[in-house]
């Protein structure tokens, strides 16, 4: 007899297989170390991006050969009209960034108390977890708790008057996108691995190996 929880597990299996590539937790970790790569940049000089992005790159390629060997060939049977957290993540970034550094600087919020900035990865990790709200809950959290740091009026209680999550403070908004992208992708992993056997395991319950 089929219980509830083995419902609830052929629904978890069914959920991350249909949406097998925002799963891939570890493409997030290398989005995290670019993000941190552009600290470098900063400083005015390119060496650190023109040596970065190759390993980076290498590095994709290995977590994608490691997806291949772990689970083989996945069809991921997502709605068409579902955008994947891999495509939304640098178009969301850019296009709100974008638009709240307009919006900021022209309503004067740039170096104001609030950090708008901040707001903006808000509506970020929003989209991210969408349309996962239960089982991507942790960027519910983090956008939680950066939209609450970024409403509190931090600046007015820092010598400069710049919000640490303000636009004026790039370093600060890259190391906290890049934290929550290092811990929302090890978490996406997880689930990944927890719901779905290797390649080997599955052919040997298929009586294949």
């Amino acid at each position: 007899m089929t219980v509830p929880y083995d419902f609830e597990r052929l629904e978890r299996v069914r959920h991350v297989t249909a949406y097998y590539v925002d799963y891939q937790g570890l493409y997030m970790l290398v989005v995290a170390l670019f993000a941190l790569n552009l600290l470098l940049v900063r400083g005015g000089s390119l060496e650190p991006l023109i040596i970065g992005l190759p390993l980076l790159v290498a590095l994709g390629f290995l977590v994608r050969w490691y997806y291949r060997w772990r689970f083989g060939q996945v069809r991921a049977l997502f709605d068409p009209g579902r955008i994947s957290a891999y495509v939304l993540l640098p178009f969301g970034l850019l296009i709100l960034s974008m638009a709240g550094g307009t919006l900021s600087a022209q309503a004067g919020w740039t170096y104001g108390p609030l950090g708008i900035g901040g707001l903006v990865f808000t509506l970020l990790f929003v989209l991210l977890a969408c349309p996962h709200w239960r089982m991507r809950a942790h960027y519910l959290v983090a956008a939680a708790a950066v939209g609450l740091a970024s409403l509190l009026p931090l600046g007015m209680l820092l010598p400069s008057g710049v919000h640490p999550l303000s636009y004026a403070a790039t370093d600060t908004l890259l190391v906290t996108l890049a934290a929550v992208l290092c811990v929302g992708g090890l978490l996406d992993h997880r689930t990944l691995v927890r719901t779905l056997p290797p390649v080997t395991d599955a052919a040997t319950e298929n009586g294949t190996a």
